[in-house]
């Protein structure tokens, strides 16, 4: 399994890369996801976690689950929430068959997951299925017009390896927008994250 093998972080640029995402993409996702944030309690769901790091940084009135089908992906998810000292439940689950009782959480989201998937939109459907009727779908997408697909591009047609991820797809606002209306959800907001540098798409989804 591809996840598996990245979660052992055995290449320089894979640890790099999580250490980028850990003191700079994890912070503006924070902050992004963190608007849905209530002074009430509530639930979040992290479906397809891989660290966890940006989850573990929500405030304590938010209880965090997190899936993956990757347990070392669960692993490493478990060493940074025990780090920023926050309880959270950790869920070995596939995203298409998730194991929750419909409208559970306030909010659902995911950080660079659909991409991977022939059929995001059923991902999408799944997320909405395990959201209250009141709650949001957040998703963030790598972006089309950007210097990581021009570097997955690169290594793809040459034969590279330069890209530990595995196989996907980079979208433009159009393509998320549509891939949102295959589901049953209602876009919201679909915008260009600025903060991310220009690498990725964040979109809310209303379930219909």
């Amino acid at each position: 399994m591809v996840w598996d093998k990245y979660w052992k972080k055995e290449s320089p640029f894979i640890r790099f890369m999580e250490f980028l995402n850990d003191r700079y993409f994890s912070r503006v996702i924070r902050m992004q996801v963190g608007k849905y944030v209530a002074k009430r309690k509530q639930i979040f769901l992290e479906a397809g976690c891989g660290s966890g790091a940006t989850s573990s940084l929500f405030p304590k009135n938010v209880t965090s689950v997190v899936l993956d089908l990757s347990e070392n992906a669960l692993e490493v998810a478990r060493k940074n929430f025990s780090r920023n000292k926050k309880p959270f439940f950790a869920i070995k689950a596939d995203i298409f068959a998730m194991p929750f009782k419909d409208g559970t959480f306030d909010v659902v989201w995911n950080q660079g997951v659909i991409e991977h998937f022939s059929e995001p939109e059923k991902a999408v459907d799944e997320m909405l299925r395990v959201t209250k009727n009141s709650g949001n779908v957040i998703l963030h997408v790598p972006a089309s017009a950007s210097v990581l697909h021009f570097i997955y591009k690169l290594s793809e047609k040459f034969n590279m390896g330069l890209w530990p991820f595995g196989k996907q797809d980079f979208y433009n606002l159009r393509e998320l927008k549509n891939i949102i209306s295959k589901s049953h959800g209602k876009p919201i907001s679909v915008k260009r994250l600025l903060d991310s540098l220009r690498f990725s798409h964040l979109a809310v989804v209303k379930k219909l």
